[in-house]
């Protein structure tokens, strides 16, 4: 319940209406702020707080729900705001290409090795730092397997960082070095493809250590999608994945998913989803 609603509904239960305990209880010079306050419309703290004690809710507990609330509006603006619903999937190959290849280049190097490289790679690329933790959650307090903190959105006294959780959602313990990587440039591509040179530029007013961008492992949404797929084409491009395949359209993963996995540093999900998006039948 929010917090407008939660002491609109114990007024009532007291037996006030909202000019009686605006005017002649707490003070305020009308019942305007306090009907804004209920409804949802403001949530000052110098108003807030006196309200908040004086009907007998834990200052705790009512800090926690702004917090959440603050975050969820929050979210829901991010929405709206420079973020592209529809990528074509061809873009999205092309920027992992290139960053490949860019990557490449300034390193002076002839090879990627990950996960060796993988915070190597998106400090390089884009500024970005990596952070590990056992704990990280989103708006409504859910677990979360990885962030973005761009510019402008802290983490800890950091931005522009990706924090990735050390665990499980599923409670299976530690998550694998496989997974750790695809969620590092699952959180790049979010970078690379949605905030890129526009990231300073983001409304961003989230409460402390909640990132932009999210991966919880529900349901995917076009964004989601769009990262999955620079992150799986960064890591498992298409035509190093030939070099090994051929030109087949079915592949033997009994035969081949030890040698794929080793060269490209990637998970056995990673690699069915790359596979599975490249349109090549897979027998296991």
């Amino acid at each position: 319940m929010r917090i407008g609603e939660r002491i609109r509904r114990k007024r009532m239960e007291m037996g006030f209406s909202q000019r009686e305990l605006a005017n002649f209880l707490l003070g305020f010079k009308d019942h305007t702020m306090l009907a804004k306050i209920e409804s949802g419309l403001r949530l000052p703290r110098s108003s807030v707080l006196p309200l908040a004690k004086w009907l007998g809710i834990e200052e705790n507990e009512l800090w926690k729900s702004i917090i959440q609330e603050r975050a969820e509006k929050t979210y829901d603006s991010l929405k709206t705001v420079n973020q592209p619903s529809f990528l074509p999937m061809e873009k999205i190959e092309g920027a992992a290409l290139e960053d490949r290849r860019q990557y490449l280049k300034i390193t002076g190097g002839n090879e990627i090795k990950l996960p060796k490289d993988r915070e190597k790679i998106v400090q390089v690329l884009f500024g970005l730092r990596v952070y590990y933790t056992d704990h990280l959650f989103g708006p409504a307090e859910e677990r979360l397997y990885g962030g973005l903190f761009p510019e402008g959105c802290y983490y800890h006294h950091d931005d522009k960082v990706i924090v990735i959780n050390n665990h499980s959602l599923k409670g299976e313990g530690l998550v694998s070095e496989e997974t750790k990587t695809f969620q590092v440039f699952h959180e790049a591509g979010h970078y690379r493809l949605h905030l890129e040179g526009d990231a300073i530029s983001f409304p961003v007013n989230l409460p402390p250590d909640r990132p932009v961008y999210c991966s919880s492992g529900g349901k995917y949404k076009p964004l989601e999608f769009q990262a999955n797929a620079y992150a799986s084409a960064f890591l498992v491009p298409q035509e190093e994945l030939k070099e090994v395949i051929g030109r087949r359209t079915v592949l033997d993963l009994r035969r081949f998913e030890k040698i794929l996995r080793l060269k490209f540093g990637v998970s056995k999900k990673t690699l069915l989803y790359r596979l599975r998006y490249l349109g090549i039948e897979v027998i296991r």
